[in-house]
């Protein structure tokens, strides 16, 4: 099995050789890799029914996360528990949450990056949890500093590093080893997080809720912000003509609001194209379909895992003209762009697992886009004798 931080492009290049759908066994458990919208569509969406299961995470489940909406087998429960957030994450229940997203939070926000913007990442992060912890729990966090808000941030490497394969995977007979023995790093692991998170998080009965909740909620905001500054610094054409858009719309008055978003077109196809240049999930969270299944005349067997490989379909030559470059332009309709769509699914996810907070992140990521846009000029650094400082593209 390809490393985790890299077996995105190394499908990729498979996908080349062996075509959009990949069987391949590790230690003797079965995976299908999927190259591309429409296998990832025929599966994943058509027939969801049984291809909307999870595989086991043994060592998330460990740390006591089996219940994660996002880890939860298909059935009843996760329907129930999905509806469950989806009540105040659908598209219809955006208008009670734009004045959270556009609100204070934002202007603390832009504050604070003014101030330092070497804490970029980490601001961005900020507001990201802030916009869910209000919608969920009406918690406001009022600043970089604020204590909740740095206990959150110490779920996230851990989750992280949950997600790493281990021996577990193979067999939970491999649990019984001395955390000693080579390769059972894991058995360290569990421990220390779990003895961090229950004896100093603070608020611990809100905490253990938001790894169903902010973990995912905030994710694709966070590291999408964050990846459109990396955009505009190496394409300083692109957010020429996005301020350039907004200063003939919105004016030097005020900051964008939704209002503003129809008229807007190219500031659109910025938000569209940083999501597709890098997609921060590429092989997002795996599938198992629960059946013997054919297609393509292809057999399918039942539990076997099911990955899409998110990478192959965005550097898709025959939707998108030169993938690898970064051009905004090409989701506009034609004469004025190529007319190039982004399936949604691409980005949030396939069939019964897609992001039930898609509709939150889109729109406050595409805020976040828009009032950076008006307020800052993203350039890069200078060295003592004047000169740029080229930023590193791995």
């Amino acid at each position: 099995m390809p490393p985790p931080n890299t077996a995105h492009q190394i499908f990729y290049d498979w996908s080349r050789r062996y075509g959009d759908v990949m069987y391949l066994e590790v230690i003797g458990k079965p995976i299908v890799v999927l190259s591309s919208e429409d296998a990832a569509s025929d599966l994943l969406d058509k027939r969801s029914s049984i291809y909307s299961d999870r595989s086991s995470f043994p060592l998330q489940e460990r740390l006591g996360w089996k219940d994660w909406l996002g880890l939860m087998p298909y059935g009843s429960s996760f329907r129930k528990a999905r509806k469950t957030i989806q009540l105040f994450l659908e598209k219809n229940k955006m208008p009670e949450c734009k004045p959270i997203i556009q609100g204070r939070a934002f202007a603390i926000f832009l504050k604070e990056l003014l101030q330092d913007p070497t804490y970029m990442e980490q601001l961005v992060h900020c507001y990201s949890s802030t916009i869910i912890m209000d919608i969920t729990y009406g918690y406001h966090i009022r600043s970089n500093d604020d204590a909740v808000f740095r206990d959150v941030l110490r779920l996230f490497p851990i989750f992280e590093r949950s997600a790493q394969p281990s021996l577990l995977d193979i067999s939970p007979l491999f649990g019984k080893l001395p955390a000693w023995f080579p390769g059972a790093w894991f058995k360290r692991f569990v421990k220390d997080p779990v003895y961090i998170v229950r004896k100093e998080m603070v608020c611990f009965s809100i905490i253990s809720h938001l790894v169903s909740i902010v973990t995912c909620g905030t994710e694709t905001t966070w590291h999408t912000v964050t990846l459109f500054f990396a955009c505009m610094l190496l394409n300083p054409e692109a957010q020429r003509k996005g301020q350039e858009e907004i200063d003939s719309i919105v004016g030097n008055g005020r900051l964008p609001d939704f209002t503003d978003r129809d008229s807007l077109p190219y500031v659109e196809c910025i938000v569209q194209e940083t999501m597709r240049w890098h997609p921060i999930a590429p092989l997002g969270v795996p599938h198992r379909v629960q059946v013997d299944d054919t297609y393509r005349g292809m057999f399918m067997p039942g539990d076997a895992t099911i990955i899409s490989n998110a990478t192959t379909m965005v550097l898709d030559e025959r939707k998108f003209h030169d993938p690898r470059l970064f051009r905004p332009e090409r989701f506009l309709p034609k004469p004025l762009g190529a007319g190039e769509v982004l399936s949604p699914s691409v980005i949030f996810g396939w069939g019964g697992r897609i992001c039930p907070g898609r509709f939150l992140a889109d729109h406050a990521v595409w805020l976040a886009i828009a009032r950076i846009l008006t307020v800052f000029t993203i350039s890069k650094m200078k060295d003592e004798n004047g000169e740029e400082i080229e930023p590193d593209r791995t």
